[in-house]
């Protein structure tokens, strides 16, 4: 689980947070619409570069 939110993190920017040790056991643990919300938040928080905003 952990080298996969590595994968899902790194072209987003946001290899830190895969630095959280409680980070795989709460997506494993989460409901269907919280790993949506999750997500989304890393999809519009991730974009440095702020392409996403005329989406």
């Amino acid at each position: 689980m952990h080298y996969s939110l590595v994968a899902y993190l790194g072209p987003h920017h946001m290899l830190v947070k895969a630095n959280d040790p409680t980070l795989a056991p709460r997506m494993l643990g989460a409901s269907r619409e919280e790993l949506d919300l999750w997500l989304a938040l890393v999809e519009r928080e991730g974009d440095v570069e702020g392409l996403a905003d005329g989406e």
